[in-house]
């Protein structure tokens, strides 16, 4: 952050009003015609600094007072600037060992331990940090990412929170705080927290939406699971206000479409599994819509667009699934559509097979709930239609059973995993009979020698035909 105050020929701290000033200052005398190389540095400058809060973004020390001191110091920003993250390490270690009462030193040293994955010296460089200064918001917040790098989860809860009771709020530390109570299943805990990031009022930058985007998605997937799990489900008194979530994702949308393009297809796919629950009404599902139709645009005429209406497609049919007053057979005919479109077709035509006749058991509990996904879910209608009608308007359901049995009777043996015969056995029953002895395998009787042809003959060797013979008898 201070590069850019330096392109802005500013200090550290500088207020908003400064900024605007030198902003345009600057961009009089080097204009995108004559320098435009360092046009954009300056704009780029002034987008990330313009709505900076002005809270600073780490901990704020005192200058060196040894001259050596303050050379090193350079030396270390110096390489921070460049991005050189293992000489940037190497130095920083080598001023806390000759510097051992500047903390600067031993705090920049455990960044750049993370920055080099050097996961546990960063542990113990945090916990050294800490032990120095418990009540630091700055020093508690690398002790949790520390943590959190190394594996810790539990450790990094527990430093989260308590660098969140100090005031350590900004976004990439709400939602990393948040993921860890997600992994762990806090969800109670992890939910307002996520919230709290969405509810900002301000000017997300570029470089930030990434950040606003992954919040968005942890927040719908733990306001789902949390209905799932029962200490959760026990802690949050009341549902998340999925109503507002979704109204700020759809707004959010709209005035950043044109950094979310690339986000567009894993924001559809967590939309479409997350948003799905029995306890939600219209409201909830019409604002579900809206934010597909704004997906749809964002991605209109582009390779994503396809996956997106996957995603619309897979939402629908959990839609259904989920729907408590539909029964588990229909939702089973449903998903033989979805989920079988890529088997073998003789498994295929068999799960449709057993899903229809026990469909024709449950003839008028079906139809009633058929007209509630026809009347509220139509995509998934479309697929069960035809035979629907067929159950609602054929005349003679005896034969139609007869007709499905026949085939079912082929096919049953091959697979022997319906749920047919499982839910009503006296139904295998009228067609095998009753077993009495089940010592012989449940499959039909294969001959092991060549039948013999009525005009044979005989093998009892009368020399008549065996029609004219042993057959009589």
């Amino acid at each position: 952050m201070n590069l850019y105050y330096e392109i802005l020929g500013l200090q550290p701290g500088a207020t908003q009003a400064e900024i605007k000033r030198a902003y345009f200052r600057l961009i009089r005398r080097y204009s995108p015609e004559s320098d435009p190389e360092r046009f954009q540095q300056i704009r780029e400058a002034y987008e990330q600094l313009k709505n900076a809060q002005e809270a600073p973004s780490g901990p704020v020390f005192p200058s060196p007072s040894e001259p050596w001191a303050k050379k090193m110091l350079e030396q270390i920003e110096k390489y921070n600037r460049q991005r050189n993250n293992e000489k940037y390490r190497d130095a920083c270690e080598e001023a806390w060992a000759h510097f051992p009462d500047e903390i600067q030193f031993l705090y920049m040293l455990n960044i750049a331990q993370r920055r080099c994955h050097n996961t546990g010296k960063a542990v113990k460089s945090s916990e050294l940090l800490v032990k120095k200064e418990p009540e630091n918001k700055w020093f508690r917040r690398e002790l949790a990412f520390s943590y959190l790098e190394r594996g810790y989860t539990k450790k990094a809860i527990s430093a989260f929170e308590q660098a969140y009771q100090l005031g350590c709020q900004d976004t990439e530390f709400l939602l990393s705080y948040a993921n860890a109570c997600r992994e762990s299943r806090l969800y109670s805990t992890g939910i307002p927290v996520l919230l709290q990031v969405i509810r900002q009022d301000k000017r997300w930058h570029k470089n930030e939406i990434q950040f606003l985007i992954e919040s968005y998605m942890c927040l719908l997937s733990m306001n789902y699971y949390a209905a799932f799990h029962k200490p959760a489900k026990e802690a949050i008194q009341q549902e998340p206000p999925l109503l507002e979530i979704l109204e700020r994702l759809y707004n959010t949308l709209g005035q950043y479409g044109i950094y979310l393009k690339p986000h567009v297809p894993d924001i559809a796919m967590v939309v479409a599994r997350t948003c799905v629950r029995p306890t939600y009404g219209s409201a909830e599902y019409i604002q579900v819509e809206r934010v597909f139709d704004a997906l749809r645009k964002l991605c209109a005429n582009s390779p994503n667009e396809e996956r997106v209406e996957e995603a619309v497609t897979e939402y629908y049919h959990h839609r259904v699934i989920e729907d408590s007053r539909i029964c588990d057979t229909l939702a089973r005919y449903i998903e033989i559509y979805y989920d079988l479109s890529d088997a073998d077709s003789a498994y295929q035509k068999f799960a449709i097979l057993d899903t229809q006749l026990c469909l024709i058991e449950q003839q008028d509990e079906v139809i009633a709930q058929a007209n509630i996904i026809q009347k509220e879910h139509p995509q998934e209608y479309e697929k069960i239609a035809e035979f629907i009608e067929q159950l609602q308007y054929t005349k003679n359901i005896v034969h139609l059973k007869e007709k499905l049995q026949k085939t079912y009777r082929r096919l049953e043996p091959l697979f022997s995993c319906g749920y047919y015969y499982e839910e009503y056995p006296q139904e295998k029953t009228k067609v095998m009979g009753t077993r009495l002895d089940n010592s012989f395998p449940d499959r039909p009787y294969v001959r092991q020698t060549q039948k013999i042809g009525r005009n044979d003959p005989c093998p009892c060797g009368s020399g008549k035909k065996y029609k004219h013979c042993c057959m009589k008898k």
